[in-house]
């Protein structure tokens, strides 16, 4: 959505052979991190960094609701069949 655009721009998709605890997202999530506040890894979910624990939770839930409204716009133009 367009909101969602604004607010937290491009994301970063990190893809790798195996997410949890593996040495690939380790080594190239905290690069990624420098330059975006939140950063997607297939397959697990997102990573978020801010000056406090709550400024990350508001990157991470904001990422969540726009996933949710661009699901939802999305549902609803397959049942009209746009």
């Amino acid at each position: 959505d367009s909101e969602g655009q604004y607010l937290l721009q491009k994301i970063p998709v990190l893809t790798a052979k195996e997410t949890v605890g593996s040495d690939e997202v380790a080594a190239k999530l905290p690069e990624l991190l420098k330059n975006n506040r939140i950063v997607m890894v297939r397959g697990h979910g997102s990573f978020a960094v801010g000056q406090s624990l709550e400024e990350a939770y508001h990157w991470t839930t904001s990422l969540e609701n726009v996933c949710k409204i661009i699901y939802l716009t999305r549902s609803l133009q397959e049942r009209k069949g746009s």
